[in-house]
């Protein structure tokens, strides 16, 4: 009550510490709301944590594909990240897009979630990796459909709707490339730069 409505959506980036009122015959974890995600996250087996923490990197709408290339090694194999997928949505942390077009269904993070999951691969001391690891995977999925269209391996109608709900993964594998791995940023150049000015028209 005592922020008003522009200066809390003015906050919400620091949702966690903000939202922190609760009736007091509440259960502990509806006091707060990182209380109540992790309750939802303590729920959660070890490796579905893992792969909660993970996809964090993702920004945008991501398919099953990219999912199991940036969160998938030798710890979790794709077939764990497809269980933990289905247990994310199923809590309500993750939320699945209905399939358009025959398109593959893609999955989005909800924002509260989406900053405990952050704060948690940073307590890990893996940010680091995983943020290479997505620009890797966006690099090779711009370059990849980008290449399939201009050799007319597939219609670039096609190729640009794969791409267009992923040019904010693309933008910010490309921020973070700049700054730690230029050759992965050079690498991303021209696909991104065929997929945003396309996507620009």
């Amino acid at each position: 009550p005592m922020f008003g409505p522009a200066a809390l959506a003015a906050a919400l980036p620091h949702r966690l510490q903000l939202l922190t009122r609760a009736p007091r015959n509440a259960p502990p974890r509806q006091h707060t709301l990182r209380a109540a995600l992790e309750w939802s996250h303590g729920l959660l087996t070890p490796v579905q944590q893992l792969v909660f923490c993970r996809l964090s990197v993702l920004v945008g709408a991501f398919t099953l594909e990219t999912a199991q290339q940036v969160a998938a090694d030798d710890q979790v194999d794709g077939w764990q990240v497809l269980a933990g997928l289905n247990e994310l949505v199923d809590r309500a942390l993750l939320v699945a897009e209905p399939v358009v077009d025959q398109m593959p269904r893609r999955f989005r993070w909800l924002e509260s979630p989406r900053a405990l999951a952050i704060e948690c691969l940073a307590a890990a001391g893996e940010t680091a990796a995983w943020r290479a690891r997505h620009a890797h995977a966006v690099a090779q999925r711009f370059d990849a459909l980008a290449a399939a269209a201009y050799a007319g391996d597939c219609r670039l109608d096609d190729a640009l709707a794969a791409l267009r709900p992923e040019l904010a993964d693309a933008r910010e594998a490309m921020a973070w490339a700049l700054v730690h791995e230029p050759a992965t940023a050079v690498a991303l150049m021209a696909p991104f730069n065929f997929a945003a000015q396309r996507d620009a028209q």
